[in-house]
C-alpha cells in the first residue's frame, strides 16, 4: 500500500495531544479527574473525500497494550468529533474520553473513519458498503496505521491515515454522431463489481467480497453535468467485466467496457474520459499513479 499524501484525496495526519488536567483546572469541563486524557488534532488539514474536514466529521480509535495486542481499560471505538474545519477532534461526550494508562506504561492507537457503532471488540470487522453512491464522504473508508512506543509523557502522537478503497471520476464527451445527447441528467450503472465487504479494523484487510451487483451512480449536486464520481472497492485485474453504462434522458444507452487487466488499487483515484458514440472504435487507457490520477479514455456505444 502507497502511502497517501497531500492534495488529491490525501489521507490525514492527525496528532494525539496529551493534556493533564486535575481538579484544580476548573476550566476543563470535559475531564476533571486527575489522568491524562486524548485530543485529536490534525496537522494537515484534509480529509478523505473533499481536502477538508466538515463540522460533525468523526473517526474511532481505540488503544491497545502494544506487547499483546488486547484493548487497555475498555478504551474501543471510542467516538471523537470535529466541531469546527480545523480538524480538531474532542470526544462527543464524557463516556467517550479516551485516557492514557496512570502507570506511565506504554500503548498503541488505531484509528479509522468515518465512525461506526456496529463492530465489536471480538473481532473488530465492519461490512463495507458503497452500494449507496449518494454520499461520498459517508462511505470513503480510511484508517490510520497502527502507532506504538509512547505513554502520556509523550507530547505529541502522529497517527498517518491510508485510503482504503478506490475514487472513480468520469468525465463525459460526445462526438458529431451523437449531437443532441444531453450528458446533465445521464445516469450511470457501474455492472460487474461488488458493492460490499468485510473489512478488517485491526489487520487492514478485506475478507470475501459480496457477489457482483450494479451500483447506480446519481448526478450529485455538486458535479458538472458531464461529470460523475464514484468510491468503489478494490479489485484485481482480470475477472468479470466492469461494465459502466450511461442511459440518456431519452433512453438512449452507452455502454463503455473497463480494461480486464486494469486493478483498482486501494488509495488511488482513477479517470476515465467516456466518449458517447454510436460507432464502434479502439478502446484504450493509460493509468497513472494517485498523485497525478489514473486516465482511462472509453467509448461508450
Amino acid at each position: 500500500m502507497k502511502k497517501v499524501v497531500c492534495n488529491l484525496l490525501t489521507g490525514v495526519v492527525v496528532a494525539a495531544s496529551m493534556v493533564s488536567c486535575n481538579s484544580d483546572n476548573k476550566e476543563n469541563v470535559i475531564n476533571p479527574e486527575d489522568r491524562t486524557s486524548v485530543v485529536i488534532h490534525t496537522v494537515v488539514e484534509t480529509k478523505a473525500y473533499d481536502n477538508v474536514w466538515e463540522r460533525g466529521d468523526k473517526i474511532g480509535v481505540t488503544m491497545y497494550d502494544p506487547a499483546y495486542e488486547t484493548i487497555i481499560e475498555d478504551q474501543f471505538n471510542k467516538d471523537y468529533i470535529t466541531n469546527t474545519r480545523l480538524g480538531i477532534f474532542n470526544p462527543v461526550d464524557e463516556g467517550q474520553i479516551m485516557y492514557f494508562p496512570d502507570d506511565n506504561s506504554e500503548i498503541r492507537l488505531k484509528s479509522y473513519y468515518p465512525y461506526v457503532t456496529n463492530i465489536t471488540e471480538d473481532d473488530q470487522v465492519v461490512h463495507w458498503s458503497v452500494a449507496d453512491q449518494s454520499n461520498l464522504p459517508a462511505i470513503d473508508l480510511m484508517t490510520a496505521e497502527h502507532v506504538s512506543g509512547f505513554n502520556k509523557q509523550a507530547d505529541v502522537v502522529r497517527l498517518n491515515f491510508y485510503h482504503r478503497l478506490c475514487k472513480l471520476i468520469f468525465l463525459l464527451d460526445t462526438e458529431e454522431d451523437t449531437e443532441g445527447v444531453t450528458l446533465a441528467d445521464c445516469d450511470l450503472t457501474i455492472i460487474g463489481m461488488s458493492p460490499a465487504n468485510d473489512y478488517d479494523l485491526f489487520n487492514d484487510t478485506f475478507g470475501t467480497a459480496d457477489p457482483n451487483a450494479n451500483i447506480e451512480v446519481p448526478l450529485r449536486t455538486d458535479e458538472a453535468g458531464n461529470e460523475r464520481e464514484a468510491i468503489v472497492l478494490p479489485r484485481a485485474a482480470g475477472g468479470d467485466d466492469v461494465e459502466f453504462r450511461f442511459t440518456t434522458p431519452d433512453g438512449a444507452v452507452y455502454t463503455a467496457i473497463m480494461d480486464p487487466d486494469l486493478a483498482l488499487v486501494g488509495g488511488y483515484e482513477y479517470t476515465f474520459y467516456i466518449t458517447l458514440q454510436r460507432t464502434p472504435t479502439i478502446i484504450f487507457a493509460t493509468i497513472e499513479n494517485w498523485l497525478f490520477g489514473g486516465i482511462d479514455y472509453l467509448i461508450a456505444k
